[in-house]
């Protein structure tokens, strides 16, 4: 009666042991004494061979090694032919042509230069003459054609006019070989693949403003206080100088009969009818992104534009294109696969006269270093045009959304 219950044969022994704290006061070299974790000397990794019924299955298996295997590790940075990692993407995917937007007007074929048009001379004292009388037919070159490469190639474009500026991304020697006596002709080809891919999808930019024309003349009208035509047509544009005789040019080295670096700029079109005209600038976000082992991954909720403010690459483009062209209205359109945005900008001339300021002195120190970019730093108020830049980009992001005009949906993004 008086004995106890037996004990559980799963209890655990309750034999008491000191234990020393876990927590205690080490030394660690080069540093004073202080409470902290002792380190925990983990057990190197074991090197026993598998053994047992699977390690003659494991010893039999060998890798495969094709017949192309390189041990060096591929990388995306190198140039390679991409046939030799797989198939290449389709960048003719949702693309339009200028016959799926009927309001659209070519260039006449028979305005650009058929015959190979004259490169810039060398010698600086030739050139203002060179694009003296350039300048009155380049608007009738079409885009990517011998005459417009050559007639570019030593002058401030638009699209590059941001890291001229040091205002957006790849500030670099490149933008400065109009000032290198051995540069090198322009490529008659874009090598790049995001650029590749905007190029043969402006057309689906314009195309989805024009057939969502009525949304985007409800946002102008809503918006902006800019009324647009009922109907209106659109034209392609080729290469537009801007003018010495621009007043926002006096006073400028761009003002200058005797300049050899002019501002040039190749709207994407042009919207257009009697005592009306508005640029359209289209970009487009390439969905196909390259891994490191070569192979293509399809995104398509890339955006082209910003989700909280304009690119301050996009908003110079367009003001440079409005000074060079005259005119005072511009559509930002971001075309995307699931989405097309469209961002009404306009003509900023106060922002123009201190860009052409802060320009003028970028070129004027590049000048003597045959090629090489200068240091913005020792450009005056240049900081404090970046802000302005900044600020501009940020009060105009007011977007208009509109369905997003495709081509061919039947095709694979990955070519056969």
């Amino acid at each position: 009666m008086g004995s106890s219950k037996p004990a559980n044969k799963r209890m655990r022994n309750t034999t008491t042991t000191t234990l020393r704290p876990t927590h205690a006061t080490s030394v660690w070299k080069g540093a004073a004494t202080q409470p902290g974790r002792p380190k925990i000397k983990r057990a190197a990794a074991s090197t026993k061979q598998p053994q047992g019924r699977g390690a003659a299955i494991l010893s039999s298996v060998r890798p495969v090694v094709s017949a192309n295997y390189s041990p060096i590790p591929y990388s995306k940075r190198r140039a390679h032919p991409v046939a030799n990692f797989g198939r290449q993407p389709n960048f003719e995917l949702y693309a339009m042509t200028p016959a799926d937007v009927p309001e659209f007007v070519p260039l006449s074929s028979t305005a650009t230069p058929t015959e190979h048009y004259p490169e810039p001379p060398v010698d600086f004292s030739s050139r203002p003459a060179y694009f003296a009388s350039c300048a009155p037919i380049a608007p009738t070159f079409k885009q990517r054609t011998q005459p417009w490469f050559a007639a570019r190639s030593v002058a401030c474009t638009a699209s590059a006019m941001a890291s001229i500026l040091g205002v957006g991304f790849g500030y670099s020697d490149n933008h400065f070989r109009m000032f290198d006596k051995q540069q090198q002709p322009q490529p008659l080809q874009a090598k790049s693949l995001p650029m590749e891919w905007g190029i043969r999808h402006e057309m689906c930019g314009i195309a989805s403003v024009m057939r969502s024309f009525k949304q985007v003349q409800a946002y102008l009208s809503s918006e902006h206080q800019v009324l647009m035509p009922s109907k209106v047509c659109v034209c392609e544009q080729g290469l537009h100088f801007v003018s010495p005789s621009h007043p926002l040019v006096q006073d400028t080295i761009f003002g200058s009969p005797f300049n050899i670096v002019p501002l040039a700029a190749s709207p994407d079109a042009l919207m257009c009818c009697e005592g009306f005209r508005m640029l359209i600038e289209v970009k487009s976000a390439c969905p196909f992104s390259e891994r490191d082992d070569g192979t293509w991954v399809y995104s398509p909720f890339k955006r082209a534009l910003g989700e909280q403010c304009v690119q301050m690459s996009h908003f110079v483009q367009c003001q440079v294109q409005m000074l060079a062209t005259q005119v005072q209205h511009c559509l930002l359109v971001g075309w995307d696969v699931e989405e097309c945005k469209v961002l009404y900008v306009s003509f900023d001339g106060e922002w123009c006269k201190q860009m052409l300021s802060i320009l003028g002195m970028i070129l004027v120190l590049a000048a003597p270093l045959q090629g090489k970019c200068p240091d913005l730093s020792c450009v005056p108020g240049h900081a404090e045009f970046v802000e302005l830049t900044k600020e501009r980009c940020r009060a105009l992001y007011k977007p208009c959304t509109v369905a997003s005009a495709k081509g061919s949906t039947t095709a694979r993004w990955l070519k056969d």
